[in-house]
């Protein structure tokens, strides 16, 4: 009789685990709870770092206008690539650098498709939030935000050299070369914005508003030439900045298009996500103008204030006389919108020379076709993850970086 009830105490453990397995993967590929939820918030990354690895697809094929992509997933081996920060770019021909949030380092192989597990680093330096990575020419960039004393943090970018030990690559930090003003007590990292560019050698930064989602995300910071916040900066080679551009309200997207200019995806309030053309002492806007509206509107019929009156803003710093630079694309609602490329390579022949956005919210890629200064066409591809970064492989694959805790390649299915 003992027996007997022993094993069907474990063939109810055994159908309870197959029908969880069965609930989790199904909630996953619908984006269903708790994977819609701010439960998520609450759960320690392993509970989700797991969450993700083992419902991931096994194979997946998405249809675009074009092409079938051939999509795999590669988990990286560690809890700490679920969350909201890191970065990724080309380190080598066929090696991908892979930056985590918390400062942990790894290296994927695009030709063997896994991650070398003999070199995994964790930077000596701490930083609260890493935003971006840029690799070029031996020197590592890395632009994250710092706590420092009395609650307060700021902005900074960091120069580090990479080294070679016993075959071992490292990397050493070198200098501090730009750090944003300190802002204290109730910091959100992730409206810290936070991209890194080079062109014509010199670098560029997007920045943030850096508060909390207060009263819609508006504030002076991004309206006022004295605050690096809200802005995009210059740095040169002698060390000097200078902002480039302002009224930017969370650039969480800033990259190259065919070695001219800079494209600048940025966050919006309730709607209003933007592409912009950045061009030098353009103001673009934020708070003073939005296709979004304050996150205390709903279209329920009842007279609520959509934005701020004229009056109102006056005291952000918007004033009528000011030229305020439109996006060359918007997106209501929101799609969270992310980093982007301009697409160079051969081996998506047709998507040659267009954008590739990614984005959080809306949990897709977004092929567009620039032309003449204008988004001329769009096509949504649905990937069903929160992409934070992506580049292109030698290959001329596309690599995307989610905050599921994978890497997602891209390449044609047949």
């Amino acid at each position: 009789m003992k027996k007997k009830t022993i094993i069907i105490g474990l063939l109810i453990l055994i159908f309870a685990f197959a029908g969880s397995f069965s609930f989790i993967k199904k909630a996953r590929e619908n984006r269903s709870w708790p994977f819609n939820s701010s439960l998520g918030n609450y759960l320690p990354k392993s509970v989700k770092y797991f969450a993700y690895k083992y419902t991931n697809p096994d194979e997946n094929i998405i249809e675009t206008h074009f092409y079938d992509l051939k999509v795999d997933y590669y988990s990286i081996p560690s809890s700490n690539s679920v969350g909201n920060g890191g970065g990724i770019d080309i380190f080598e021909k066929n090696k991908m650098l892979v930056l985590l949030d918390n400062g942990e380092i790894f290296f994927f192989d695009t030709k063997k498709n896994d991650f070398d597990k003999t070199n995994n680093l964790k930077l000596k330096e701490n930083y609260a939030s890493i935003r971006d990575i840029n690799y070029e020419n031996k020197e590592l960039l890395i632009l994250g935000v710092k706590d420092l004393n009395n609650n307060c943090s700021a902005i900074i970018l960091d120069k580090y050299f990479k080294i070679v030990s016993d075959g071992k690559i490292d990397f050493e930090y070198n200098n501090t070369i730009w750090m944003s003003e300190k802002y204290c007590n109730d910091i959100l990292v992730n409206n810290a914005g936070g991209r890194i560019v080079n062109l014509n050698n010199k670098i560029y930064i997007s920045t943030g508003y850096f508060t909390p989602y207060v009263f819609s995300g508006i504030n002076y910071f991004p309206q006022d030439s004295k605050s690096s916040f809200g802005k995009i900066i210059q740095i040169n080679n002698d060390g000097s900045s200078s902002i480039f551009s302002k009224g930017h309200r969370n650039p969480q997207g800033l990259f190259i298009y065919n070695n001219e200019f800079i494209l600048s995806s940025e966050h919006g309030p309730r709607g209003g996500d933007e592409l912009n053309l950045i061009k030098k002492n353009n103001n673009y806007g934020w708070p003073c103008e939005t296709a979004g509206s304050l996150y205390s509107y709903e279209n329920t019929g009842l007279k609520k204030e959509i934005w701020l009156s004229k009056e109102k803003l006056k005291e952000y710093g918007c004033e009528s006389n000011k030229k305020y630079i439109k996006p060359i694309y918007t997106w209501t609602p929101s799609i969270a919108a992310s980093q982007g490329i301009h697409y160079r390579g051969d081996y998506f022949d047709i998507f040659k020379d267009n954008i590739i956005l990614g984005s959080l919210g809306g949990l897709s890629l977004f092929r567009m076709i620039l032309d003449d200064e204008k988004i001329i066409n769009i096509e949504r591809i649905i990937i069903n993850e929160r992409i934070r970064d992506i580049s292109e492989s030698y290959e001329g694959k596309i690599i995307l970086y989610t905050d599921g805790g994978s890497l997602i390649i891209l390449s044609k299915s047949k």
